[in-house]
């Protein structure tokens, strides 16, 4: 017949001091516990099984695995449509795994709303800025405005000197009007 491992590759939890064997034919997940770095080591190990959530006949189960920052590992699955995920014992619970999760992601909307909010007030500020610089062109366009006018611009009555620049535009005189040549 066709032999296969039971098991093949493994993940190490350093924080209980122990090796989880990946199932591969197997339908349990074995675990391996040797002793935490900084303890007397363990006269035996202690080896026990956890049956799989649907165990199944099916072989080459898992391939490999990886071990998370939630202090989670999870197995690819090899002939499985499901990721295998091993919550050691020295893992918080699945409800403060929960909890920290939606902390985390009100924390990530908390700064995305913040982020949102400080662009619309630098949108805001930039438009104050170019609104105040508007009105100050304005300002000194009716500032000079006023000084020619106050200067002789403005025409009314005054003689012109000889030399004199007129601000009056051209006009064109009707023919009639010409002088004959």
């Amino acid at each position: 017949g066709l032999f296969q491992n039971k098991w093949q590759n493994g993940l190490c939890c350093r924080d209980e001091g122990c090796v989880y064997a990946i199932p591969l034919g197997a339908s349990t997940l074995l675990r391996i516990r040797t002793g935490r770095e900084g303890e007397a080591p363990l006269d035996e190990p202690e080896v026990t099984t956890w049956a799989l959530p649907e165990p199944r006949k099916t072989l080459e189960k898992f391939e490999g695995g990886v071990m998370a920052s939630n202090g989670c590992m999870y197995c690819m699955p090899n002939n499985l449509k499901a990721v295998l995920r091993i919550v050691p014992p020295c893992v918080p619970s699945r409800l403060h795994l929960d909890e920290a999760r939606e902390a985390r992601e009100a924390e990530r909307e908390r700064v995305r709303i913040a982020e949102e909010q400080r662009r619309r007030d630098e949108q805001e500020r930039r438009k104050a800025e170019k609104e105040r610089k508007r009105r100050e062109r304005l300002a000194r366009k009716k500032d000079a405005s006023s000084a020619a006018t106050a200067h002789g611009g403005g025409g009314g009555g005054e003689e012109k000197k000889e030399g004199e620049v007129s601000t009056a535009a051209p006009r064109k005189v009707p023919s009639a009007a010409r002088p004959a040549e």
